[in-house]
């Protein structure tokens, strides 16, 4: 197969979509012709992959992006005819995957490119999904739900392919620190760091786990607004503020935590953390409840601060031997989530579109 994904921003930018995408790409060029159309990133050499990074500079700039990045790579992919464009997100480059010389269009929605969906473009995007040739990827079960009821599809053009963990990378490396915890987001209101901070507090005064250490990875908005609540509680010498941290160093701290506390929306931290033997603390919220099980991990109410910090505590009283086997269930879980096997399930859904949509294209090999 001759495969485009069209992604806004590629490896090595940090982010689940820029994650998902490459892992995803890389392990079909081992068996397919895959070109990654993306925004041109200095540094990035194409040797460092086994597949072509067609790259272009567009507009960032709101309201006008996904109209530049489509004019920009539209011609080309037009002219290269291939068998699948898969346009990771919802946007205006989505229209891609209507584009005649190709013949399957695949859509991967991830979480608020469809959630947060305001009506104008909610009309727009049905407009795409009435296609014949476009099928639709769902991260989640969840997310499914969300796109039948928002865009009114079929539920048999919607297919789930979740995320998947570099289990080589992600593994554990370092023995446990009793009573450290570990939060690994951006600094978002919908990953919610202040109530991890909040919930720490309670955890160290009113729990009285006095030895507690909590280490925060990450960057963004709100990151000034979590030194000044640190600081503010007093908890400079339990609280540590790591910023950005490379995927290869991440396993270190992931090992020495005793849980992942994720108080919302979470995304790929969540078998990241399992791979290296961490259970997680995780909002019940959207696809979380399908990835974190009783042996995984605690369930609690999305930034639930008391319920979070409750938790917590029960984990610091657990003992050592609780904590192992907790441990290696969750690394066993993990092993049904390789890229590999990811991958295997995506290329199912373009083989079984390619099958389906096999009648309307013609001789030339375009949709008809």
């Amino acid at each position: 197969m001759r495969i485009a994904f069209v992604t806004y921003e590629y490896f090595p930018v940090p982010g689940g979509v820029e994650t998902r995408t490459y892992f995803l790409a890389s392990e079909l060029a081992k068996r397919h012709s895959v070109t990654v159309y993306t925004r041109k990133l200095d540094g990035r050499r194409q040797h460092q992959f086994n597949h072509e990074i067609f790259e272009v500079e567009y507009s960032r700039r709101g309201g006008i992006r996904g109209i530049d990045f489509l004019r920009k790579i539209q011609s080309d992919i037009r002219a290269r005819g291939f068998d699948v464009v898969n346009v990771e997100q919802f946007g205006i480059h989505a229209f891609l995957a209507k584009e005649r010389s190709a013949k399957l269009g695949v859509i991967t929605a991830h979480g608020n490119d469809v959630v947060r969906t305001p009506l104008f473009l909610k009309l727009l995007y049905r407009s795409i999904l009435k296609d014949d040739k476009v099928r639709i990827v769902s991260v989640s079960d969840h997310l499914k739900t969300v796109l039948l009821d928002k865009f009114h599809v079929p539920s048999e053009k919607v297919t789930v392919v979740p995320h998947g963990v570099e289990m080589d990378v992600f593994k554990p490396v370092s023995e446990k620190k009793r009573n450290s915890f570990l939060f690994v987001g951006r600094f978002v209101g919908e990953k919610d760091p202040l109530c991890c901070i909040e919930a720490f507090e309670i955890l160290l005064r009113r729990r009285k786990v006095a030895e507690a250490t909590l280490n925060m990875v990450g960057d963004g908005p709100l990151l000034a607004i979590a030194k000044d609540l640190i600081k503010k509680k007093d908890l400079e010498s339990h609280v540590r503020l790591l910023g950005m941290i490379p995927n290869v160093d991440l396993p270190k701290y992931y090992s020495e935590a005793v849980a992942t506390v994720c108080p919302n929306d979470a995304g790929l931290v969540l078998l990241e953390s399992m791979a290296c033997g961490t259970p997680l603390i995780a909002g019940k919220i959207g696809k979380t409840p399908e990835i974190v099980k009783p042996r995984t991990g605690y369930l609690v109410q999305a930034s639930n601060v008391d319920e979070i910090a409750q938790t917590m505590a029960h984990v610091c009283s657990l003992d050592e031997d609780s904590l192992r086997k907790m441990s290696s269930v969750c690394r066993e879980y993990c092993k049904g989530y390789t890229w590999e096997k990811v991958a295997q399930r995506l290329e199912s859904v373009y083989e079984r579109g390619l099958t389906e949509v096999a009648p309307l294209i013609d001789s030339a090999g375009n949709r008809r």
